[in-house]
């Protein structure tokens, strides 16, 4: 099978459309991507590999916001490991940079979760009704944080990475990595790390 883009397959008919169309439902563009092998080694070609980070990271920022943490962090996790596979397949500028979005969209779903943990624990304790352990949410906050790190460094990565012989852009990389410190320095404020971050 060859390697197809997930971008494509994930757009929803449009209402000018008639209803029998050819949109394949997420997970299923998914399965079908993660049948796209290469030949010689059998694992996932590095292409399919970006095209399901691309298509889990897209899926979950179309979760209402506030709602589903637990599933954005899931499908934020899988994009991760998607972008880390096509990067231990074959080292590439652009694949880096997809790595630091999905880190950065992991880190900040897990603060976001965090911060409703800890919004929650707020309302329990003024109300007398049970709380959650707070160890959960400190341990969120923690690997929320460890992400946005990471994603941060990725960015980096992958500037170091860019040959323009390859056709990569520095300028665009670097934007990448600019739209990336902009959403860290919102998550440092809900993870209340203002002043105190170590990124």
């Amino acid at each position: 099978m060859g390697c197809t883009s997930a971008c494509q397959l994930l757009q929803p008919p449009s209402r000018a459309q008639h209803t029998f169309t050819s949109w394949v439902p997420p997970s299923q563009a998914l399965h079908a991507l993660s049948q796209a092998t290469d030949p010689s080694t059998g694992a996932m070609c590095a292409e399919a590999a970006v095209d399901c980070g691309n298509a889990l990271c897209a899926w979950a920022a179309l979760l209402p916001a506030g709602c589903q943490e637990g599933r954005a962090i899931a499908l934020a996790q899988q994009a991760v490991a998607a972008y880390q596979h096509a990067l231990g397949v074959e080292e590439d500028a652009l694949t880096s940079s997809n790595l630091g979005d999905a880190l950065v969209q992991l880190g900040a779903a897990q603060v976001e979760a965090a911060a409703a943990l800890a919004a929650g624990a707020a309302v329990a304790a003024a109300t007398g009704q049970p709380a959650p352990p707070p160890e959960q949410e400190q341990q969120l906050r923690r690997e929320g944080m460890d992400n946005l790190q990471a994603g941060l460094a990725a960015y980096e990565r992958s500037c170091s990475l860019t040959d323009s012989a390859a056709g990569d852009s520095l300028p665009d990389l670097l934007h990448n990595w600019g739209v990336g410190l902009y959403e860290v320095s919102k998550q440092l404020q809900v993870g209340g790390w203002v002043g105190g971050s170590r990124l």
